[in-house]
């Protein structure tokens, strides 16, 4: 199978499901098939095994000029590029795809459209207000609903936002991580950990006032924080304020390799956000072996129990008390837990099968693709490997 993607990859973008995308494609080309991308920020070239293509436009013009550049840039890539593909994949349900959507509506692309929403909720980057603050966007709706021949909801959250907007969900496949088969480690440090990029919608500010909670009460809690954004002197400033700097750590944007050797030192991962798709460092903490403190974002608190973490609303009480839970658990229950994320990770969030669901589903859209996309590839039985 010939499988173009449209999304950006990791290290030019870090996000969570950038990194999802790469292990997607890897994983897709491990198993025989071949992936291109077609991305807005990485440049052209093979990065970690996966090639990809720039997708030309005025980066430094005005917000409309640079839309249009782009917009027009992508068609004619992808007016190009489906001679040598099966089916298209779109990662975010945002610029890129709206783009194949006009085209498969004017008659221009025949490929069978795969979109994922990447997060729900009212934030200024979520994939469905974006979509609302567009002019016209709902004849964009209707025409989604014609023309993107399967929509993946990889949270529950994010399944909910695509029923209020009228769309059908045609798929629920997770998010997915590399599991290893190592024993879980003892963990020899004690600091809590965070892990995203810093923005108003990570509720990091939350955090940190849950933590001036704690110390009010005696109880100083260790937070390392890995990342960077636009918040960040912002949440800086809020940590002298509260006289958290001896505790608080900001470790800025390390390479990927140094966050999972954080991870299973950590004592639990923090994730305070006002809204998510499936958090990929929640993935990565669970395969790992590290619990997880979350709040109800519809993602992966939906998957969290008493052995694998908290759910705590997003108030700093809230947090504080979760926090207060975490560090008192004794060292055996602690251990016990550990296994526990382990063995969620393995159960729901495995890449290979992850993958693997998605092949299925590309397999059932291009066997019912009318034209080219029948008679490709598609008719090669992809590989399913458990």
């Amino acid at each position: 199978m010939r499988i173009l993607i449209l999304s950006d990859l990791p290290p030019f973008v870090l996000g969570g499901a950038e990194r999802q995308v790469l292990l997607l494609a890897q994983a897709w080309q491990s198993a025989g098939h071949r992936v291109q991308v077609l991305a807005h920020r990485t440049p052209s070239g093979v990065h970690a095994g996966i090639p990809a293509r720039h997708i030309p436009h005025l980066r430094h013009a005005g917000r409309i000029l640079r839309a249009v550049t782009f917009a027009l840039g992508l068609a004619l890539l992808l007016l190009r590029a489906q001679r040598r593909a099966d089916l298209l994949y779109c990662r975010f349900f945002a610029e890129a795809t709206w783009v194949c959507v006009v085209l498969k509506r004017l008659g221009l692309l025949r490929l069978p459209l795969v979109v994922t929403p990447a997060a729900a909720g009212e934030g200024r980057h979520a994939d469905f207000a974006r979509l609302r603050r567009l002019w016209g966007h709902r004849l964009l709706l209707r025409w989604a609903r014609r023309e993107v021949d399967a929509f993946n909801a990889i949270s529950e959250g994010i399944a909910q936002a695509l029923a209020e907007a009228g769309l059908p969900v045609s798929a629920r496949i997770p998010n997915g991580v590399r599991i290893d088969d190592d024993p879980v480690p003892e963990p020899a440090a004690s600091y809590w950990l965070f892990v995203g990029r810093l923005t108003p919608q990570k509720g990091v500010d939350v955090l940190l006032a849950a933590l001036a909670l704690l110390r009010g009460q005696g109880q100083r809690l260790t937070l390392r924080i890995v990342g960077e954004g636009p918040a960040e002197t912002a949440l800086r400033d809020q940590c002298a304020r509260l006289r958290l700097t001896d505790q608080v750590h900001f470790l800025g944007r390390l390479p990927h390799a140094d966050i999972l050797g954080l991870l299973p030192q950590a004592r639990a991962l923090v994730l305070p956000s006002r809204y998510e798709g499936l958090s990929n460092a929640a993935l990565e903490a669970l395969a790992a072996g590290t619990p997880v403190i979350a709040t109800p974002c519809g993602g992966i608190d939906r998957y969290l129990d008493e052995n694998t973490g908290w759910v705590c609303a997003a108030t700093p009480d809230a947090l504080a008390a979760a926090l207060a839970a975490s560090a008192a658990e004794s060292p055996a229950r602690h251990q016990q837990r550990r296994h526990h994320c382990r063995a969620l990770a393995r159960t729901h969030f495995s890449i290979t099968a992850c993958a693997d669901a998605h092949l299925l589903l590309f397999e059932r859209l291009c066997r019912a693709a009318p034209g080219p996309a029948r008679t490709g590839r598609c008719n090669d039985r992809p590989s399913h490997r458990g």
